[in-house]
């Protein structure tokens, strides 16, 4: 529980920092950020599943590189549910969901 806790705050942090430098993500606090992060949780357990499944034969013929554009669209929609978040098209939802992915890959090889 300790760990999941140190790697939600590191995972919120980085998350926040990215997105001061990043012009194409708008996370004004780190409630915002927050807030974002858990609503992102909500949907990946939701709605990425099914958008997954509804993709499935474009996701093999492009050897599962469609799941970053999944990734960017689940960010878009988090776009729409979140009045501080803002995001200004679908290229910076793919680069963001990037760097998220890259976040956590970097997180889970610590563990």
């Amino acid at each position: 529980m300790i760990w999941w806790t140190i790697t939600f705050f590191i995972r919120l942090v980085l998350i926040y920092g990215f997105t001061q430098i990043y012009t194409g993500v708008t996370l004004p606090t780190l409630w915002a950020t927050f807030v974002f992060v858990v609503v992102l949780a909500f949907l990946n357990i939701t709605l990425k599943p099914i958008l997954k499944l509804l993709t499935l034969p474009v996701n093999i013929l492009t050897l599962g590189l469609f799941s970053l554009v999944i990734n960017a669209v689940v960010i878009l929609f988090a776009d729409t549910l979140i009045a501080d978040f803002a995001v200004t098209d679908f290229w910076a939802a793919l680069v963001f969901g990037l760097v998220i992915g890259v976040i956590n890959t970097v997180i889970g090889m610590i563990r």
